[in-house]
């Protein structure tokens, strides 16, 4: 009896350390389990939450989507009177005109009693302004335009975006006071040729923009009379183009970006969201 019971002792004594040892084990598992989540906790918060000194998480520049469609694919921008009035605005000294010589019979015409600046003017009466999509890139200025009368009527002021609601402007950096255009300096009055600073010596005046995305450009009259029928903005044209107009889209506007960095009308809903 006395042997029975010793054998049915130390059996239990067996089972029952194993029981505590299968209970240790689980407590070693689980605090193993703690520690390593404990630690993939702390990897993930020093790659996302932790706050450098002075910065808010919360308060970070958000990346502009429509910047970002707009940063490759439009290496030129062609604006012409029909641009203008669909797409752009205009005061009241500049109109609309039939004219069989532009791109598509029409003109912008500074009107004969518009106010002509020189130098350009904060807040002119005579103005035209448009938006339009353009990389981070230099453009070449071309106007073609066309002149009535003399050397003193065939001039204007392109201003760009910050420059706009200034007397600051974009020129020739050599003679800034001699504006854009002046195609009579070099051609015959009455006839459409692009330009650029065409007083002897000619030269390109180009735009730089630091930021992909939508522009403002603004054009005040320097002297009067005389029409445009397109200003054309290309990182590649760096020479006189041809008196031909330059073909484009009617319908397009320019303040429009298209899926894969083109043109449309996303633009339009991206800006009214902001």
């Amino acid at each position: 009896m006395k042997t029975k019971f010793v054998e049915w002792n130390t059996r239990e004594s067996f089972r029952n350390m194993g029981i505590l040892l299968v209970l240790l084990g689980l407590v070693f598992i689980s605090c193993g389990e703690d520690e390593d989540s404990s630690s993939e906790t702390g990897d993930e918060k020093s790659a996302t939450d932790i706050v450098k000194p002075g910065g808010d998480p919360s308060k970070e520049e958000q990346k502009d989507p429509v910047a970002d469609k707009a940063a490759a694919g439009i290496p030129e921008i062609v604006i012409s009177a029909e641009t203008i009035q669909a797409f752009g605005k205009m005061s009241a000294e500049v109109k609309i005109v039939d004219d069989a010589d532009a791109s598509n019979g029409k003109a912008l015409r500074w009107k004969d009693d518009a106010t002509a600046n020189n130098p350009p003017i904060a807040e002119p009466t005579a103005w035209f302004e448009v938006e339009f999509a353009a990389e981070a890139a230099e453009y070449f200025l071309w106007i073609r335009g066309k002149a009535d009368g003399d050397t003193g009527t065939d001039a204007d002021w392109i201003q760009f975006d910050d420059q706009i609601g200034t007397d600051k402007h974009t020129a020739d950096k050599d003679a800034p006071g001699r504006g854009l255009g002046n195609w009579r300096d070099a051609f015959d009055a009455g006839v459409y040729i692009w330009g650029s600073q065409e007083v002897p010596p000619p030269t390109v005046v180009s735009v730089k923009f630091i930021k992909a995305g939508l522009h403002k450009l603004r054009m005040q009259p320097r002297q009067i009379p005389h029409s445009i029928d397109q200003i054309l903005l290309s990182q590649d044209q760096d020479e006189r183009p041809d008196e031909d107009p330059m073909d484009w889209d009617i319908a397009k506007n320019p303040s429009a970006v298209e899926s894969g960095g083109k043109l449309a009308e996303i633009w339009g809903r991206f800006k009214n969201a902001r």
